[in-house]
């Protein structure tokens, strides 16, 4: 996201362009790759764009969700930057079961990765209620 801030033109109101540029990552199973994005998505990531500043380093991002948690009650140990991605890959791939590979390539993962983290998620059909505002228009 702090990549995408500094490159506002790999968003084109739809998708999220990654170039082989913005992706740092060595391990990466794909060069390229598109974002999608549902219709709150593609407005947060306008707003985003519109920011005066961008995101804080991770290791505040990483600070801040710990601190949250502490405020909510909740356990942070398991809490990183990482936990929203994560978290909305899970959601996906649970309401959308017949597009897992949809969303593994959207993420930059391939079905292996995918099968090891994100598909055995203990969700029920209580969960895909409260999540359906988050993911519903994704595809």
């Amino acid at each position: 996201m702090q990549r995408l801030y500094d490159h506002p033109q790999w968003f084109d109101y739809e998708f999220i362009h990654l170039p082989e540029s913005a992706q740092k990552k060595e391990k990466r199973k794909q060069l390229e790759r598109d974002i999608r994005l549902n219709q709150p998505g593609r407005m947060m990531i306008e707003q985003f764009l519109n920011l005066r500043y961008g995101l804080p380093s991770i290791q505040a991002w990483n600070q801040n969700l710990k601190r949250w948690a502490k405020y909510a009650d909740l356990d942070p140990l398991h809490l990183s930057a990482k936990s929203t991605r994560k978290t909305y890959e899970s959601w996906l791939c649970f309401f959308y079961p017949t597009r897992t590979l949809d969303v593994a390539l959207s993420q930059g993962h391939n079905d292996m990765t995918q099968f090891k983290h994100y598909l055995n998620m203990p969700f029920n059909e209580v969960d895909k209620i409260e999540m359906k505002k988050y993911v519903e228009g994704w595809v």
